[in-house]
């Protein structure tokens, strides 16, 4: 009994405090989750609603909308999302050139995992695919063709596509076959590929090549 009292006479404070800031702790971390949570549910709610508006043809005030939750949630979980959305809605509008910086500043965000920064590249060449000219398109898409990329077929084709809109046609060729040969035998890439290469082989003996395909 004397060697308790005394042990609490030196370190009963002390356990005291310890006990309080472990209470107060588990109290704080409980709090902060709870937080998070109403956080969450929040952006889930502003993200279904401009969902909504896009939905209904609303489409400026929609990218206005995933603007706001982008801003207000930087670009992580839902303001990445939204950064997507955006892209989509100003492109969907008529605002192409917005689309494309839209979908551009989500590449050049270092804070994103490199595969959604890919997937926006591929997103804004793929809206000036019609407008812009092979070179751009092969200098955006370049990287991302590479054997190791993830996004390689989707390069691919819309390098395909470009250098086909120029009449470049052996380069076209030469693209589409990329995808035809190594794309999953189910993919819509490798059958539209395949169906451009029975329009684009008669045509090859016919054309000179224009610009060969950068390597």
């Amino acid at each position: 009994q004397e060697q308790i009292i005394t042990f609490l006479k030196r370190y009963g404070r002390t356990i005291i405090a310890i006990v309080v800031l472990s209470i107060t702790a588990l109290g704080g971390y409980n709090y902060w989750q709870s937080q998070v949570q109403d956080k969450r549910e929040a952006e889930s709610t502003r993200f279904v609603a401009a969902v909504g508006l896009m939905a209904d043809g609303e489409l400026m005030a929609a990218a206005d909308r995933f603007a706001a939750i982008e801003y207000d949630t930087g670009r992580q979980g839902y303001g990445m999302l939204a950064g997507f959305r955006k892209a989509d809605a100003l492109a969907q509008s008529g605002d192409i050139a917005g689309g494309v910086a839209a979908y551009d500043a989500i590449a050049a965000d270092s804070g994103i995992e490199e595969f959604y920064r890919d997937l926006a590249r591929i997103w804004a060449a793929n809206l000036l695919v019609n407008m812009a000219s092979p070179e751009e398109i092969d200098e955006r898409l370049l990287r991302l063709s590479g054997e190791d990329s993830n996004h390689r077929f989707s390069a691919l084709e819309l390098r395909a596509t470009a250098h086909f809109r120029a009449r470049n046609i052996e380069n076209s060729r030469v693209l589409f076959e990329l995808v035809s040969e190594g794309a999953p035998i189910s993919s819509g890439a490798r059958l539209r590929a395949t169906q451009m290469l029975g329009i684009l082989r008669p045509l090859v003996e016919t054309v000179s090549v224009k610009n060969p395909l950068p390597r």
